[in-house]
C-alpha cells in the first residue's frame, strides 16, 4: 500500500462540508430592481396630484384670501361658523343670518367642512378652506391607487386605476354633476370628497369578502357617507312636520321612509359582494394567465375545489346584515330627532357613533358563531 504523505495528503484530508444543504446560509437577497414597481407606483400617484394641483394655481392656494368664483364661495362661510358649534360639541346647527337663520349641515356633508374648521384653528381660515376643497379630488387617485390594491390587482393595475383618475378629473362634458374639478370648484366639494371614500369602500368591500379582513372598515365608511345621509334626511322631515303631513295623508311613515331604505341597503350590499366575489375570480384568473400561464379551466377547476359554497354564503349574510343594521340605525336615530335642527345634528353624529359600535359587536359576534360551527 502506497501512503500518500506531504502537500497531497493535505488536499485527500480536506476537512468535509459542514454545511453541505445550505441552512446556514441567510434569506435570499431582493433582485437589484425590486424597488421600481413601488417607485412606479409613487411617481404614478404624485404625477396625478402634481397635474391636478398645478391648473388649481398652487401659490393661490396657500395665500389668506376669499375664494371666489362657482358657487365654491357661497360655502366659505359655513365651516367658519362650524367652527363655533365644534366648540361646543356639535356638528350642525341654526344659522342666526338669513332673516329668522337656517339650519346648518342637514343636507350637506359634514366630513370636509369639519377638517377645514379644525384646519382653520392651525393655519390661516382662508388656506384652509381652500385645501379643504380640493381634499376629495386629491384623494381620488390614493383611493383609487387602494381600491386596486385591496382587490388584489397585481402591479402595475393598481397604479393605472390612480392614473386613470386623471382623465376624469379633467371631464369638461359636465361642470356640475360632481366628482371632477370643474363639479368640485363649481361648490360641488364634498361630492368629490364622499366620491374618494366610495371607491375607497369598494376596495375594503372586496377584500372583506374575499379574505374577511377589513369588514368592520368597509361598513364605517359606508356609514360615513350613506347612513349619516339617512339619518340627517329622516330627522329633518320629523323637524319640518313632513311626517305628520305623511300620516295625515295615510301614509305610513315607516312603509314608506324606512322600508324602502333597509331593502336597498341590504340587497345592495348583498349585490356588491357578489359582485366583489365575481371579480376577485375574474381578476385571478386573468392575472394567473397572464403572468402564470395557468389556463383558465384549470385556474376555475382548482378554484371551485378550495373554496367552498359556505365561505361564499357566510360571506354574503355579513354584508346583508351590515346593510341592514346601518339603514335600520339610521332610519331609528332619524325619527327619534327633537330640538329642532341641533337635534338633526345629534342624530347624525349618535348614527356615526352607534353603527360603528353596533358593526364591531355583530361582526364579533358573527365570528364566534361561524367557528363554532365550523364555517
Amino acid at each position: 500500500m502506497t501512503e500518500v504523505v506531504g502537500p497531497e495528503a493535505a488536499q485527500d484530508f480536506s476537512p468535509p462540508d459542514t454545511d453541505p444543504a445550505g441552512l446556514d446560509a441567510g434569506p435570499p437577497s431582493r433582485g437589484t430592481w425590486w424597488w421600481v414597481p413601488g417607485a412606479i407606483t409613487v411617481i404614478t400617484i404624485a404625477s396625478v396630484i402634481v397635474v391636478t394641483l398645478s391648473q388649481l394655481h398652487p401659490g393661490m392656494l396657500l395665500t389668506n384670501t376669499t375664494t371666489t368664483g362657482g358657487d365654491t364661495g357661497a360655502h366659505i362661510a359655513m365651516p367658519k361658523f362650524l367652527e363655533s358649534l365644534v366648540s361646543h360639541g356639535h356638528l350642525t346647527g341654526w344659522d342666526p343670518g338669513w332673516y329668522d337663520g337656517f339650519p346648518l349641515y342637514t343636507f350637506y356633508f359634514t366630513i370636509p367642512d369639519l377638517f377645514i374648521a379644525i384646519g382653520g384653528w392651525i393655519i390661516p381660515y382662508g388656506v384652509a378652506f381652500k385645501l379643504g376643497t380640493i381634499l376629495g379630488s386629491v384623494m381620488l387617485p390614493v383611493c383609487a391607487w387602494a381600491c386596486g390594491r385591496f382587490f388584489r390587482l397585481r402591479a402595475p393595475l393598481p397604479a393605472l386605476l390612480a392614473a386613470a383618475t386623471l382623465p376624469f378629473l379633467f371631464d369638461y362634458t359636465f361642470t356640475i354633476y360632481g366628482g371632477n374639478l370643474f363639479s368640485t370648484l363649481a361648490g360641488e366639494y364634498a361630492y368629490s370628497f364622499s366620491l374618494s371614500l366610495a371607491v375607497l369602500f369598494l376596495g375594503l368591500f372586496a377584500c372583506a369578502i374575499r379574505e374577511g379582513r377589513y369588514r368592520g372598515w368597509a361598513a364605517i365608511v359606508l356609514t360615513g357617507f350613506a347612513g349619516a345621509s339617512i339619518a340627517a334626511e329622516i330627522g329633518t322631515m320629523v323637524v319640518s312636520e313632513e311626517i305628520e303631513a305623511l300620516e295625515a295623508s295615510a301614509i305610513h311613515p315607516v312603509r314608506f321612509l324606512v322600508v324602502p331604505r333597509v331593502l336597498a341597503t341590504t340587497v345592495m350590499m348583498v349585490c356588491l359582494g357578489v359582485v366583489g366575489d365575481l371579480m376577485g375570480v375574474i381578476g385571478g384568473m386573468m392575472t394567473s394567465r397572464a403572468f402564470l400561464g395557468i389556463s383558465f379551466l384549470q385556474y376555475t377547476q382548482h378554484t371551485f375545489a378550495i373554496v367552498q359554497p359556505k365561505d361564499f354564503i357566510t360571506g354574503l349574510i355579513k354584508a346583508g346584515v351590515f346593510g341592514a343594521i346601518i339603514s335600520s340605525l339610521a332610519c331609528f336615530l332619524g325619527f327619534g330627532v327633537t330640538g329642532g335642527a341641533q337635534g338633526v345634528g345629534t342624530a347624525t353624529t349618535r348614527t356615526v357613533v352607534l353603527t360603528i359600535v353596533a358593526l364591531i359587536t355583530v361582526d364579533l359576534m358573527f365570528t364566534a358563531v361561524f367557528f363554532y360551527l365550523d364555517l
